[in-house]
């Protein structure tokens, strides 16, 4: 009898622990069933399948439909962009020139001249698409300045005309001009000048290359040294409402001296001479011709998905976001030495981001199941952040609920490889409430937390902290593998990952909950990223210090604050490949980004990383420069004023 009540009682002990692990299994909050699902995500966002999601290959477009089905199966909204979750952007390199781009000249009373395309003129990315049959006019460098006293479009009424445009502004070498001196001001840009002759209702812009601009010999080879601009250019401007194209000096200069009017040298330098306007129009004088401007190849699309609050507070917003892209199979992001092109899965940049952001959707959809959170939440999985942050920097210029009802921004970037447990925490000082709560959960969670103030840094959440948010990046390190086909997703540390999701949803119920939003704080001066050096050059980190710009601290020379690699890889493209950007300095205010290739520096080429250190040594700490960069195959103006060290 003793015996049976030993089988029994042993029986019923194997059916409560069986009960109990059953249990634990079936309970979606468990850490081992959030490790199952992280494994799982993170696997298949790493996988061969979805070549390195780079922004060129068909992969990109399989994990934002991955992601956009399992936003949509954990009970997510993801129906705020026309019912679907894809906030749709193009970059300026999907823009291309359609099938016809024609242009006739006619002036008063003389023949037509057909310009060629690409040799005469040049359409240019800003530009809209359309048919032209329009008089036209002379409106100098088509800058407006009130405050300078300066106007080409004083008195003009240039509404459905084709203006003539000089680039640049007047006295452009002179240190004493009223525009910026010899620094190109706000005015100097193309597209400044496309909004001001679109609000002067010009109906198409016809720019020209101004004299101070041509090199001294160009007599000898006009048309080389009156070179055509490159179609793509900075395309942010307008929604390309008109035409907007770059002529040669040579098809202008027949308008004006048909209509009897002073060469465009001799307009230049009437300008500068005494700073009046010489607009004018040519009476008689027509364009015609046809601009089409397409945009080529596939769109990219950031992955929102909404879970709404409810209460007072309902129309304050918290976005968790995380950039799902990587780089295909390599090129000029890549580290690897190899000449091969090697899929680049990045497991941990950022799959493991990705997966964490995905599995915190799914805890606190289930936490919030009985009652909505009291603030909205807004997960975005970010496209093109390895780009410049393209995607982050689209979604805060078109957001889906306004940034002054954004409360704060969490990030995810890099969360995959925990050791001793050293977990950074960037962005604790950009809100008074973060530095205790970060402790606190930190403490709670094991981890041993290492803060970062600043709000800067080369991720997503440096987008949003640049509008005013109070932002939190939460980060791993950096590693060998880093920016390597080696990143691959057994590398994973999925228990740290699980730990990590736990943090950040409580991180985001108690930011949600609490009865007042963050407290901005701006924070002066900035963090680089843990180990940069060592990752960027697998060990050659002396290497990337060397080639910093510029150089010793306490000189007081000017300085920009970006670092190169190539001085030590073979990098045909010319130009300073830009590797690492000092986050809060010259070049991170001014908007350069990790992977820019700088082309210029004012008037200057750029073509070796000696050259921009000779060229800043031109400059003193203050000074205002224009930088013509190169990003994703777009090329913009950007302004910067050198710091000073």
């Amino acid at each position: 009898m003793r015996a049976y009540h030993l089988i029994r009682d042993f029986c019923i002990v194997c059916v409560v622990l069986a009960s109990a692990t059953r249990s634990s299994a079936e309970d979606p909050l468990s850490r081992e069933a959030i490790q199952q699902r992280l494994t799982q995500s993170s696997k298949y966002l790493a996988s061969d399948e979805l070549e390195g999601r780079g922004i060129n290959t068909a992969g990109i477009d399989k994990a934002a439909d991955y992601l956009a089905a399992e936003f949509t199966r954990i009970g997510l909204d993801t129906k705020r962009y026309q019912g679907t979750p894809f906030h749709t952007f193009y970059v300026g390199s999907r823009f291309g020139l359609g099938e016809t781009n024609s242009l006739v000249l006619t002036p008063t009373g003389g023949n037509p001249n057909e310009l060629e395309v690409n040799s005469d003129f040049t359409p240019l990315s800003l530009s809209g698409s359309g048919k032209l049959d329009l008089p036209v006019a002379f409106v100098g460098y088509g800058i407006t300045a009130p405050k300078l006293s300066y106007d080409d479009y004083a008195g003009m009424d240039v509404a459905g005309h084709a203006v003539i445009v000089l680039r640049n502004e007047p006295r452009k070498s002179d240190a004493e001009s009223p525009f910026d001196g010899a620094k190109a001001s706000e005015f100097s840009h193309l597209s400044h000048k496309v909004m001001n002759a679109i609000q002067h209702k010009a109906a198409a812009i016809l720019f020209v290359t101004d004299n101070a601009s041509l090199p001294e010999d160009a007599a000898a080879d006009p048309r080389q040294a009156d070179a055509l601009i490159p179609f793509l250019v900075k395309s942010n401007v307008g929604n390309r409402q008109i035409p907007v194209v770059h002529c040669r000096r040579a098809a202008i200069e027949p308008l004006l001296q048909a209509a009897g009017k002073p060469d465009l040298a001799a307009l230049e330098q009437g300008i500068d001479s005494d700073l009046k306007p010489r607009s004018m129009l040519l009476t008689g004088s027509r364009v015609t011709g046809e601009i089409s401007v397409v945009r080529k190849g596939k769109p990219l699309k950031n992955v929102v998905a909404v879970l709404p609050g409810s209460g007072p507070l309902a129309e304050e917003t918290l976005v968790l976001g995380a950039h799902y892209d990587h780089l295909g199979f390599g090129g000029s992001g890549s580290l690897a030495f190899s000449s091969q092109k090697e899929i680049h899965n990045g497991a941990d940049d950022n799959g493991s981001g990705t997966a964490v952001l995905i599995e915190a959707a799914r805890q606190l959809t289930l936490r919030y199941a009985q009652q909505p959170p009291a603030r909205r939440i807004v997960f975005i999985a970010f496209s093109a952040e390895e780009s410049g942050l393209i995607g982050s920097e689209r979604y805060v210029k078109d957001p889906l609920y306004p940034l002054n009802q954004t409360v704060a921004m969490l990030n995810l970037d890099m969360v995959g490889r925990l050791r001793q447990e050293r977990l950074t925490v960037y962005g604790t000082g950009t809100a008074t409430e973060f530095d205790p709560l970060i402790d606190r959960l930190g403490t709670k969670y094991a981890f041993s937390i290492v803060k970062k103030p600043g709000g800067y840094g080369p991720s997503d959440h440096a987008s949003f902290y640049q509008r005013g948010i109070p932002v939190l990046h939460f980060f791993t390190g950096l590693h060998r593998q880093y920016h390597r086909p080696e990143d691959d997703s057994d590398l994973l540390n999925v228990e740290g990952m699980a730990r990590i999701s736990q943090m950040v949803v409580e991180t985001v119920e108690e930011l949600a909950a609490a009865k007042q939003r963050p407290t901005h704080k701006k924070v002066s001066g900035g963090d680089d990223m843990d180990g940069l050096a060592d990752a960027l050059l697998g060990g050659l980190g002396d290497s990337l210090k060397a080639s910093t710009v510029p150089a010793k601290p306490g000189t007081g020379d000017p300085y920009l604050g970006v670092a190169s690699r190539k001085a030590i890889a073979d990098v045909s493209a010319p130009g300073y490949l830009v590797e690492r950007v000092t986050a809060d300095g010259p070049a991170a205010t001014a908007g350069i980004r990790k992977g820019d290739l700088i082309l210029k520096l004012g008037a200057d080429p750029v073509r070796t990383i000696d050259d921009l250190t000779t060229i800043l040594k031109k400059h003193k700490s203050g000074d205002k420069v224009t930088l013509e960069v190169r990003r994703a195959g777009v090329d913009l103006e950007i302004e910067a004023t050198l710091g000073g060290r």
